[in-house]
């Protein structure tokens, strides 16, 4: 049977399995499998053949995209075996390449402080740059974000939903559907928001479920609109393409896509002493280690750091008259019970409620 019949069938099964980003990346590269190596018999391809291949696709794209065209290649295998069709499977005996992990690029507080001060832009992607960098969403769910998700009073924001080429989806795993503790300077910027976009006409959407097949309609006010054309965004690549890239290039600032607005919100709490297990679920990330390898340059910054010179940097008045003194870290540690500790933590990461402890106090 030829390559192209198989890989065809392994596609149509695969659009039932997963989310519409992830097949559509994977169909593009199944393609790719189905033009070089289509018309091939697959009982008459040898080891020899499939390795000159790979090898080959090495050549002209990165390490993570040629393992990505292997693992393809092994379903087409396994489901050849599967059927029949084949015995061996030669994708086994053939390594997978060693990936270059891409460094996060934050944006630093020259750049920030130049694109948020920048004048021709349009109020409702400048006011979503600053909420990435406020608060970490990833930029497929800041793009998705709605008044329904957000609770002022409470300060808090509700992470639902995310939107890629106008699909909309509920979050992947349990920790990326959470609840984002809002600062007062990310509720500032959806209050601006608020006058514009809260009262505008809400409009139905659909909603793919986590089973990839299930979909639920939700009636829903966006938060962000897009300035053109006065609709919702319809994924990142629209938003760096209309806004986010042109506005750089104004600036002569380094590009980078929207998705580092992210790296910019972690790399900053970071360097002020955000404990890494409430910066991890304020991301989403699935466990703390995932954010403690990603931004593991920031973390090491961070322990040379004073812990109660940050804090009081942040609360203090700008005549230094109102601060709270905390011993060093890792010496409080080393004297104090784990409950103590925790406290310490937590008035790390709640600014607001340390000012408020410190305001009892006068």
């Amino acid at each position: 049977m030829k390559v192209k019949n198989i890989a065809k069938q392994v596609l149509k099964l695969m659009q039932t399995e997963l989310a519409y980003a992830t097949f559509k990346s994977d169909k593009t590269k199944m393609n790719r499998i189905i033009r070089d190596l289509g018309e091939h018999d697959i009982q008459n391809l040898k080891y020899s053949d499939i390795r000159t291949y790979i090898n080959g696709l090495h050549q002209k794209y990165s390490a993570s995209t040629v393992n990505a065209h292997k693992s393809l290649l092994n379903k087409i295998y396994i489901h050849a075996i599967a059927d029949g069709i084949v015995n061996t499977n030669p994708i086994n005996q053939i390594s997978c390449f060693k990936r270059d992990i891409e460094e996060p690029q934050p944006f630093t507080l020259e750049e920030i402080d130049a694109i948020l001060n920048y004048q021709s832009v349009s109020l409702s992607e400048k006011l979503l740059f600053k909420l990435g960098i406020y608060t970490g969403l990833r930029i497929s769910e800041l793009l998705a974000l709605c008044w329904e998700d957000i609770d002022l009073k409470k300060r808090i924001l509700l992470v639902r939903r995310s939107v890629i080429d106008s699909k909309y989806r509920v979050p992947k795993t349990a920790k990326s559907a959470r609840s984002v503790e809002l600062s007062e300077d990310a509720c500032d910027v959806l209050k601006q928001l608020e006058q514009h976009t809260a009262y505008l006409r809400a409009r139905f959407i659909s909603i793919v479920q986590s089973d990839n097949h299930t979909v639920k309609k939700e009636k829903v006010r966006f938060v962000f609109m897009n300035s053109k054309t006065k609709k919702p965004f319809t994924g990142s690549k629209q938003y760096a393409y209309s806004f986010f890239t042109p506005l750089l290039n104004r600036l002569n600032i380094k590009h980078r896509g929207p998705g580092h607005l992210r790296h910019t919100y972690a790399s900053q709490s970071l360097t002020c002493g955000a404990p890494i297990g409430w910066i991890s679920t304020q991301m989403g990330h699935t466990s703390s280690q995932l954010t403690e390898r990603r931004y593991a340059r920031w973390i090491t910054q961070n322990n040379r750091a004073n812990y109660a010179d940050q804090l009081a940097a942040h609360i203090g008045t700008a005549n230094n008259t109102k601060q709270i003194v905390l011993p060093n870290r890792s010496q409080f540690e080393q004297e104090h019970d784990s409950g103590i500790t925790d406290l310490l933590n937590l008035l790390i990461s709640k600014p607001v409620l340390a000012e408020a402890l410190l305001g009892s106090r006068k």
